[in-house]
């Protein structure tokens, strides 16, 4: 019998182990997944229901119970007579748990006693901004609401302005055509759970290489990448008359490979990560990676690709320069200057795919990190920041009340001084109802999240509408918040001392 070669049986031995270990991490995953399915499921014979209670401990008693939560509310602002609303979450019971919830004080409001567990199931709201006093002329829009959303489910009142929705495959175009903003609510809902690292102190010499790298932020290579996300390439020229409509994957597709193909220009690990969608399998969302040196969680910036317009739907433009190239164009520039530093922990840099129908992209992001046990430190999630109605510069920094959130916003407010970017006002808010970015997903998971916005969303007139163009951005305004959300996303990451910084660039508008 023929020996085998010492080299081709090192190779055999190693190839052996390779299968091995193939099949012990195939078997793993297949037990984890096994797990995270019998946790992640409602308890038999469910029913929906809104829990009301007064304390956050009640809450977390909740949690603790194992209630399968959908969405929950705290700290809810109050109604403009100065009443307080109470705290409430959406929940598969069961009959057990409805009456350990009533017997320890909560207050239980059944909506479906027999809840198909095949729905969909959506918080819908009007476009009208959370977070302001309750008006008359929302009571007023109530009933109308109510009527419109009946046609599409069963619906519910959630909170002012906000109702649940569900039913058999909703018509999510339909209702963006209406007017209303959408989240899925597609899996259990956890507390917050990650508490981020502590944040050292900054030496001088490491607060000037972060102002290095703010001053580095480019005005034209903001404006020159949402030129080219508002464009229709089949057309001559450059143009406003392109559509990122998550429908219309002719023209999205290319806009997210043309994402995708610049974060690998500057270095980065980046991929599609895949999820599905109204019966798309390759719906899609950008993720680039930079690694750290310390592996226990990253943190991570993103912002959403996609876009919408009154004539999407009927595959008419749908530019969306503010909504949301602004964002988009931030975190392509941020990672542009920030992959050329070393940072304690790793960053991902994310453009969401599918926003406009439901933070569906985050939602399935946000979810698979949860499930394979990502440590998210903390996300800045930058949507609408180009727009504004006065000669003023001021943004919008949201978080809900946990302490990672109150870290993130407090720190942005804080490095507009310190890093010198010259917005005149950071207006901080602390609102667990402004869940209508890719923000909420991450709430939902119980990771740390804020959103930045400009301060005149709820006034922008050429929101979701073909005019949402370059030529009505505010490009100082977008160009300070990119440098406040990089100085940020710096300080947590925490940069080291390196002996190679990129220089500026600065491209001209108009190629």
């Amino acid at each position: 019998m023929n020996s085998i070669p010492p080299r081709h049986q090192d190779t055999k031995i190693a190839l052996r182990n390779k299968r091995v270990f193939l099949l012990c991490w195939m078997l793993s995953w297949y037990l984890s997944a096994l797990v995270v399915y019998g946790f992640s499921q409602p308890p038999k014979d469910a029913q929906l229901a809104i829990v009301y209670f007064d304390t956050d401990a009640q809450l977390e008693q909740a949690d603790q119970k194992g209630i399968y939560l959908l969405h929950y509310l705290t700290n809810l602002p109050a109604f403009e007579n100065g009443l307080k609303q109470d705290n409430r979450f959406i929940a598969f019971i069961s009959e057990d748990e409805k009456e350990w919830l009533e017997k320890n004080q909560y207050r239980v409001r059944i909506l479906d006693e027999q809840p198909h567990l095949q729905y969909q199931y959506y918080l819908v709201q009007s476009y009208i901004p959370s977070g302001q006093e309750l008006t008359h002329s929302l009571w007023e829009r109530r009933a109308v609401d109510l009527a419109r959303l009946s046609r599409f489910g069963l619906v519910h009142e959630y909170v002012y302005g906000t109702y649940l929705l569900h039913g058999h495959k909703v018509d999510v175009a339909k209702l963006k055509e209406l007017g209303f903003e959408l989240m899925l609510l597609d899996g259990r809902a956890y507390l917050p759970w990650i508490i981020p690292p502590e944040r050292k102190l900054l030496t001088t010499s490491e607060q000037h290489l972060i102002q290095s790298l703010v001053n580095q932020v480019s005005w034209s290579n903001l404006s020159s990448h949402i030129l080219f996300l508002q464009d229709n390439e089949k057309l001559p020229g450059w143009d406003a008359l392109g559509s990122r409509y998550a429908a219309n994957t002719t023209q999205w597709f290319p806009k997210t490979y043309y994402i995708l193909t610049t974060f690998q220009s500057y270095g980065l690990t980046a991929y599609y990560d895949y999820f599905t969608f109204s019966g798309y399998t390759d719906f899609r969302n950008v993720v680039a990676i930079q690694n750290g040196q310390d592996s226990s969680g990253y943190y991570l910036i993103c912002a959403h690709c996609d876009s919408y317009s009154n004539v999407a739907g009927s595959g008419g433009p749908a530019p969306g320069a503010d909504d949301n190239a602004s964002g988009t164009a931030a975190i392509l520039e941020i990672a542009r200057i920030l992959s050329s530093v070393n940072t304690k922990y790793p960053i991902r840099y994310i453009a969401f795919g599918a926003e406009e129908q439901g933070m569906v992209g985050s939602n399935s992001y946000a979810s698979t990190a949860y499930y394979a046990g990502d440590s998210i430190f903390g996300v800045i999630n930058l949507d609408m920041v180009g727009f504004n109605a006065s000669d003023s510069t001021e943004v919008y920094c949201i978080g809900s009340t946990s302490s990672g959130d109150y870290q993130l916003v407090e720190s942005m407010a804080k490095n507009n001084t310190t890093y010198h970017i010259g917005i005149d006002t950071v207006i901080k808010m602390y609102d667990f109802t402004i869940w209508q970015s890719d923000h909420s997903p991450f709430w939902k998971k119980g990771y740390p999240a804020m959103l930045a916005i400009e301060h005149f969303w709820p006034t922008n007139p050429y929101y979701h509408k073909t005019s949402d163009t370059l030529a009505t951005l505010n490009i100082p305004l977008l160009t300070k918040i990119t440098q406040l959300s990089l100085a940020t996303l710096a300080e947590f990451a925490q940069i080291l001392p390196t002996p190679t910084l990129i220089e500026p660039t600065f491209w001209q508008l108009y190629p």
